[in-house]
């Protein structure tokens, strides 16, 4: 008991709070539980996300609209769709490579400038680029993800690709 009172002093409760403590069920704490933040699922202020923030898993990669697929050995590690995204659906993807991050780097690099895409930020481990029909990809070089044995093997590095398709309405 002494140790709870000194706990409670060090915490800032009274003594009536640490003797509950004490004591087994004398009344209901309901417990914080992190659930998804989502239309059906409201946040804890009772508000609930717009759709457009709403994503689904991507079971495996898929190819994007107007933008070169890696040619580098790559394990895909995993991936969302954000099918609702505000003027067209939105897709992350992380891969582990065997390439470095600088081999990635410049891999992108290349291949945005061939597609004709207009780089507007690079640096050592980020490219931001916008594609002449407004739609835009972040690609983000990191160190290699943790997953499984067949998706680390000869890994090297990791990439992470954001990209938002632009749908013009007609």
């Amino acid at each position: 008991m002494r140790l709870l009172v000194l706990l409670s002093v060090l915490l800032g409760l009274s003594a009536t709070n640490a003797t509950f403590a004490q004591t087994p069920n004398t009344q209901k704490i309901n417990p914080m539980v992190a659930r998804p933040y989502s239309s059906s699922n409201p946040n804890r202020d009772g508000k609930v996300q717009e759709q457009e923030f709403n994503s689904n898993a991507l079971p495996r990669p898929i190819n994007l609209p107007n933008l070169p697929g890696y040619t580098g050995t790559q394990y895909y590690i995993n991936g969302l769709v954000y099918p609702n995204a505000k003027d067209g659906p939105g897709y992350m993807m992380v891969f582990n490579c065997e390439n470095t991050k600088v081999q990635i780097k410049d891999w992108w690099q290349n291949a945005l400038k061939i597609h004709k895409w207009d780089v507007s930020f690079s640096d050592s481990n980020t490219i931001k680029a916008r594609d002449k029909d407004g739609s835009t990809c972040i690609i983000t070089m990191q160190g290699p993800i943790t997953t499984t044995k067949e998706k680390s093997k000869n890994v090297r590095a990791a990439y992470q690709i954001y990209y938002h398709q632009v749908v013009k309405e007609k």
